[in-house]
């Protein structure tokens, strides 16, 4: 998933810079994480990863101390997996929920009917 170094280190910015690319093709898609309270967190080593200038992040995000971006940086092949298993689910909860609310809060028993093969 990553690029590896000449000296067998792991790159990990090139992964995050084409994800932050992504993101910027509908910024206003991406607000909802960008913005939530708890969520951010997961997208936050992205766009700092991702982020040609980690002092100044898209959507306005207060950047981390210098000595975090650091961090990070030696981290992020551990922790970019889970940002990104954890930013589908914060999608994937948004989208139940904004399903939900059209009927009531209810869903559908067993969902769309099924076709029978013949």
């Amino acid at each position: 998933m990553f690029w590896e170094g000449p000296d067998g280190e792991v790159v990990v910015t090139d992964w995050a810079t084409g994800f932050l690319d992504a993101i910027m093709l509908r910024p206003k898609a991406w607000e909802p994480l960008v913005r939530h309270s708890e969520a951010s967190a997961l997208v936050l080593p992205l766009l700092v990863l991702g982020a040609d200038d980690p002092e100044r992040l898209p959507f306005g995000v207060r950047p981390p101390p210098r000595e975090e971006v650091e961090a990070l940086r030696g981290i992020g092949a551990k922790v970019i997996p889970d940002c990104v298993v954890g930013i589908h689910g914060f999608w994937r909860e948004r989208r139940a929920r904004a399903a939900g609310a059209g009927n009531g809060g209810r869903r559908p028993a067993g969902g769309a009917p099924r076709r029978r093969r013949r």
